[in-house]
């Protein structure tokens, strides 16, 4: 009997869960409809590899860095799409947004949503904890993120060509650990528990 109990509690926490979840990126699409038709449409036609597109986008998609993350930059010198940096004698998280991410609206967007709202909330101290004892602390914190805007497709309006690009780097750059790893396996089940959950409260 108490094992029936406990069993219908998490079918109903987790049907609750998952209407939470739902009208959270409900709510997101909305509040990005709203945003984008302040912009002048033809400012969002022309973007170009500057701040004042990365500023145009965070307000279109509704992207807020949390405290202790620095204000989004574009930096012309890297050669991936965004990063994000940490450094132990700095409380702040520095954003700098290369040009690969400047193909469009939607891969901006995206792009700044992977670095702020995903990099920005994660414990770069457990990232690199999680790397020296041999855990791929990196390969987990990028998966999140690109699952992330993966689940975030509608949000961002990315193409079948967006989305299969984000994938194909994920699993080349990122892949999951083999199944001799279990310790790191065990990290691959909770991830996509942890991208809803990231999902759910930004």
């Amino acid at each position: 009997m108490f094992q029936r109990v406990s069993f219908l509690v998490l079918i109903l926490n987790w049907v609750l869960f998952c209407s939470i979840y739902s009208y959270s990126i409900q709510s997101k699409n909305k509040e990005f409809r709203v945003n984008s038709s302040k912009i002048n449409a033809e400012i969002l036609s022309n973007i170009t590899e500057s701040d004042k597109s990365i500023e145009l986008t965070m307000f279109a998609y509704s992207i807020k860095a949390p405290k202790g993350c620095r204000s989004p930059r574009f930096n012309p010198d890297i050669n991936d799409r965004g990063v994000t940096i940490k450094r132990p004698w700095n409380d702040e998280y520095i954003v700098d947004i290369g040009p690969q991410a400047f193909e469009n609206w939607a891969i901006l967007g995206s792009t700044l949503a992977h670095e702020i709202e995903v990099h920005c909330n994660q414990n770069f101290v457990w990232v690199n904890f999680l790397n020296l004892i041999g855990l791929d602390g990196t390969g987990f914190a990028e998966r999140v993120a690109y699952n992330y805007e993966i689940a975030n497709v509608d949000r961002f309006g990315l193409s079948t060509e967006d989305i299969e690009s984000l994938s194909t780097i994920k699993d080349h750059y990122y892949p999951y650990p083999s199944e001799k790893r279990q310790p790191e396996r065990m990290f691959s089940y909770i991830e996509n528990l942890v991208t809803q959950f990231l999902s759910l409260t930004i």
